[in-house]
């Protein structure tokens, strides 16, 4: 199987002539067998390249409509399942390590739904974690990373610039009773000044650092000011210690925070998710800057719809 691109192909149910020649619905029910033979085997599996795979064989007609009929009918359940009951918690499992998360409303549950396919990307972090590991986690969000690796690292740094995402993040830390985890409401940047968040909070997509030219990518509620700050300056000022893991997921601004390591800050592992277009000015340019600029190799890189989730390893030779 490829490291970054799946299709049909990838995958022993289809033969070449399978695939050009049998109806998408006999496709689809293979491609349905598997996801149920899958899941059997790992409840708590990733089941997003099967995903991938059925959008493959789908007519895109077809594959829109029974996509917004899904996500009324989840609309749906998730509102008769909560009954007017929010907030409540919900217990997540990953790899052993179980954490819980304060759910606020039906548009927070839906992003909990399949854990948004990033179990993968989050047990090759767990990995990689040491109880001596000094984890940060940049767009931390409402902690579904900060929390598992809090479990096992020695100290996390969630970086969330959002106040409503940020505050929900701090509950969902305490009802963890998570002493070993410093929350900073920032985002990082490549320079030390005050940066436009066009955001959301918690009623819809992630926020967004407006970079130039992407003023209106979606239609947002507000837009606030927040402190930029480079991540050479915060550990110049002693504001957090050098970490040896950090996760990037920043909507289309990974090249400032890279920028904003300068030549000193090189941590053994990067995983990061490259924004494609319309968020990100230059996604290619990423890779090059990680690669021939600091010094990283790739180890994986998985592709999820327009991103692309990415391991680097910092050469040290």
């Amino acid at each position: 199987m490829s490291g970054n691109r799946f299709s049909a192909f990838d995958f022993p149910i289809f033969s070449v002539a399978d695939y050009f020649y049998i109806p998408w619905y006999e496709k689809m029910l293979k491609c349905a067998s598997m996801s149920l033979e899958s899941l059997k085997r790992d409840p708590e599996g990733d089941t997003s390249n099967l995903k991938i795979l059925a959008r493959s064989v789908i007519p895109p007609p077809v594959w829109s409509t029974g996509r917004h009929m899904r996500n009324a009918l989840l609309d749906l359940q998730l509102i008769l399942e909560a009954r007017g009951q929010f907030p409540f918690i919900k217990d997540i499992t990953i790899d052993n390590q179980t954490f819980r998360i304060v759910v606020t409303g039906t548009e927070l549950r839906r992003r909990l739904f399949n854990l948004g396919n990033e179990q993968q990307h989050q047990r090759h972090i767990l990995a990689v974690i040491q109880s001596k590991s000094i984890y940060m986690d940049i767009g931390a969000d409402i902690g579904l990373h900060a929390l598992p690796m809090s479990l096992k690292a020695h100290h996390v740094y969630a970086i969330e610039p959002d106040p409503d995402i940020c505050s929900v993040l701090r509950q969902n830390l305490a009802i963890n009773n998570r002493k070993n985890t410093t929350v900073l409401p920032i985002a990082l940047w490549n320079h030390n000044e005050p940066v436009d968040l066009q955001t959301n909070g918690l009623a819809g997509n992630a926020p967004i650092v407006t970079l130039p030219g992407k003023q209106d990518i979606y239609s947002f509620q507000k837009r606030i000011s927040v402190a930029g700050v480079r991540l050479d300056t915060l550990i110049q000022d002693g504001l957090v210690e050098q970490p040896d893991v950090i996760k990037i997921d920043v909507e289309g601004a990974e090249l400032q925070v890279l920028d904003g390591m300068g030549t000193s800050i090189r941590p053994s592992h990067i995983f990061i998710e490259i924004h494609g277009l319309p968020f990100s000015n230059n996604p290619e340019r990423v890779h090059d800057t990680l690669t021939h600029e600091m010094g990283y190799h790739l180890e994986y890189a998985w592709k999820r719809g327009g991103e692309t989730l990415c391991h680097y390893l910092f050469d040290s030779t």
